[in-house]
């Protein structure tokens, strides 16, 4: 029962974090979903400036603070190493669909681009960009985001490489 547990929680978390990226994309892109970083409620700039400075610190404090190895010592004493990454991949992916539900557009232009062969370029650097960062994932994607841990338990072995991410786990590039 338990180890089902451990794995339908590793999943969970997996799929929260895919759902949340795949939201992510369209909202930073301003194509696709309804409210994204430029378009949404109607909010005074000084208030939707404190709301989004807010969101940011909160994801952000949460994504560094789980990452750094002295949380993860302490962590780890709480919690199972086998459900320690699932369980940072979990909060994150939460606080990240947190940022995109309370997001403030700014009522205000930052920057604008008229000449279609400028905006075609931006476009396609956007889309190049997210492409590389899903590619990114490829080598150590299992063990990344928690899902090797959570189905292997205590007969996983992390990857050799120079890139830790947890206790005792690290993962290698090719």
């Amino acid at each position: 029962m338990r180890r089902g547990l451990i794995v339908a929680y590793g999943l969970t978390s997996y799929i929260l974090f895919v759902i949340s990226v795949l939201w992510l994309i369209p909202f930073v892109g301003n194509v696709l979903v309804a409210k994204t970083v430029d378009i949404g409620p109607a909010t005074p700039a000084a208030e939707a400036v404190v709301i989004d400075l807010f969101l940011i610190l909160i994801f952000g404090v949460q994504h560094s603070g789980m990452a750094r190895f002295a949380f993860k010592k302490r962590w780890t004493k709480i919690i199972s190493l086998t459900i320690e990454r699932s369980t940072y991949v979990f909060l994150s992916s939460l606080l990240l669909f947190f940022l995109l539900w309370q997001w403030r557009p700014l009522p205000l232009t930052i920057w604008h681009v008229e000449q279609a062969g400028v905006s075609v370029f931006l476009s396609s650097l956007f889309w190049a960009a997210w492409l590389l960062e899903i590619i990114t994932w490829i080598p150590p994607h299992l063990d990344l985001f928690g899902l090797k841990q959570a189905f292997l338990a205590e007969r996983y072995v992390a990857p050799p490489g120079r890139l830790r991410y947890s206790i005792g786990m690290s993962v290698s590039f090719p």
